[in-house]
């Protein structure tokens, strides 16, 4: 088990019995916090670099990641590199979502 996990097995059994402790959510909101502002960054980031595929192939990234999928795209290395800014935009996303629907609660 990671360090990390450890740290948060340890945390997870202290919650359990002092779950109203401030210090521990507040550290916890700040956590989750940093955690929204980094996904946030790297979002914006990668949406400005498929933006310039999007106008170089006028071909919106969702339909562009949909038909790479399905094979109806060529091979070009633009093409490589567009999928994996999609790929990773994806994947950021669904993270953030976890983070988000923690932030809610």
């Amino acid at each position: 088990m990671g360090q990390a996990l450890k740290q948060i097995n340890v945390l997870w059994k202290y919650a359990q019995v002092h779950g109203g402790d401030r210090l521990l959510s507040m550290t916890l909101s700040k956590l989750i916090e940093a955690k929204m502002d980094q996904y946030n960054r790297e979002i914006e980031e990668l949406e400005e670099e498929m933006r310039t595929f999007e106008r170089k192939y006028d071909m919106r990234s969702e339909k562009f990641y949909a038909s790479y999928q399905q094979g109806e795209i060529g091979d070009a290395m633009d093409f490589h590199e567009w999928f994996a800014l999609c790929d990773m935009h994806r994947r950021s996303f669904e993270e953030r979502a976890l983070f988000r629907e923690a932030e809610e609660r």
